[in-house]
């Protein structure tokens, strides 16, 4: 099985968005998290895992 495919039909079988979360979507939520607008945020859970969680 080339790498392609254990890719796609192993480790994306179940995402739902069939694709990784790329690196810079977690620096975005990261610089938000650190931002001003985001004092009043608390106890909250941000997924940022491309739907893998929902299935």
């Amino acid at each position: 099985m080339s790498e392609d495919e254990v890719v796609e039909k192993v480790m994306l079988k179940k995402q739902a968005v069939k694709s990784f979360v790329p690196v810079d979507k977690l620096g975005e939520i990261a610089v938000f998290l650190s931002a001003e607008n985001a004092t009043t945020v608390s106890g909250s859970v941000f997924t940022l895992d491309g739907g893998w969680s929902a299935q």
